[in-house]
């Protein structure tokens, strides 16, 4: 089932989750001043990529360049990148984050909100202003990448910035967090995640409050961050261990916003599928399902506990259990 098709999630090395992006270069051979077009599918690990990181990637993309030029043979070198573009997608399959460069110029960003990432996509070498689709950003900040696409682009950004501004009222908040009577600070980091952070006391009244179906992580307990798994708490919040004495922080998150995600990915994949509800369990059947690898099952309450205890967007990590399995189903059935 669905060899072939692109990942946007591949596991690295370490078996964890990366983030792919798509950079485009056009260059100038240096030597004899023939354009060369490349095209790179690069990645970085998904649970620490932020929007710095992101920056600091495609301003260092030139350096990726490789190959020998069609007319000359000689070696492409980074300072023969006249102009490049990236495409990167947040992982839940809502939303596309366009760029492009130029070596004297300043970096534009653009965000299409009701876009997604193709692999097979053009390179983007200009922007249309008619375009109402396409947004303008004036800057790429978390500001703009949450009122652009609805949702933080890495939801641990959002933690510590809320963490800090439950710890000092003058801190500046993140973009829709807001304050309970209690003193709690609650913000809706991406669809279906949610952050509590108060006092230690008020952490069982929080999740009592939250519908049944939610499931939570508590990424920090009484001052202790969470820790003993990959992409734990303490590797993240460790440096504000200070801010967090006598506080709890939970994640909960609502497991349809993973089955959601799940579905809208399997749409766009270019076969037959159809969905099968049993239990928790949610299973993808190509075709009509008489092959013997022609069915894929996902639990949506695991991927949300997931990202719960990660601090990630349920539909990110859906898309990341989607690419592991289909990572294990070319290794297991090669064609």
């Amino acid at each position: 089932m669905a060899l072939g098709i692109g990942l946007l999630m591949p596991p690295g090395p370490d078996g964890r989750p990366t983030a792919v992006y798509l950079i485009d270069m056009q260059a100038v051979c240096g030597a004899c001043g023939k354009e060369a077009l490349r095209r790179y599918f690069l990645s970085t690990p998904f649970h620490s990529l932020t929007l710095r990181k992101l920056e600091r990637l495609f301003d260092a993309a030139p350096d990726a360049i490789e190959g020998v030029c069609e007319q000359c043979d000689a070696e492409l070198q980074p300072e023969d990148v006249e102009r490049w573009s990236l495409q990167y997608a947040p992982a839940d399959g809502q939303g596309l984050l366009l760029a492009l460069a130029e070596r004297e110029g300043e970096t534009a960003w653009r965000a299409v909100p009701h876009d997604h990432l193709d692999v097979q996509s053009q390179p983007v070498w200009s922007w249309d202003r008619q375009d109402i689709s396409v947004v303008a950003l004036p800057s790429l900040n978390e500001v703009t990448f949450t009122e652009a696409f609805a949702r933080a682009m890495n939801p641990k950004s959002v933690l510590r910035q809320a963490i800090l501004a439950f710890h000092d009222r003058s801190h500046q908040a993140p973009l829709g967090a807001t304050f309970t009577e209690s003193g709690a600070c609650v913000v809706e980091a991406a669809p279906g995640l949610e952050f509590w952070i108060g006092s230690a006391d008020g952490q069982h009244q929080a999740v009592a409050s939250r519908p049944l179906r939610a499931t939570h992580a508590l990424l920090v307990e009484d001052g202790t961050i969470a820790d003993g798994y990959p992409d734990a708490p303490a590797r993240w919040l460790g440096d504000l261990a200070t801010f967090l004495s006598e506080i709890s922080v939970v994640a909960f998150v609502d497991p349809s916003a993973a089955d959601a995600s799940l579905r809208r990915h399997f749409h766009r994949f270019p076969i037959d599928l159809q969905f099968e509800d049993a239990g928790d369990i949610l299973r993808v059947i190509a075709g009509d399902g008489a092959d013997d690898h022609a069915a894929l099952e996902f639990q949506p309450h695991a991927i949300a506990k997931e990202a719960a205890r990660t601090g990630a967007a349920p539909g990110d990590i859906a898309r990341a259990e989607i690419d592991r399995a289909l990572t294990l189903l070319d290794f297991t059935n090669p064609v």
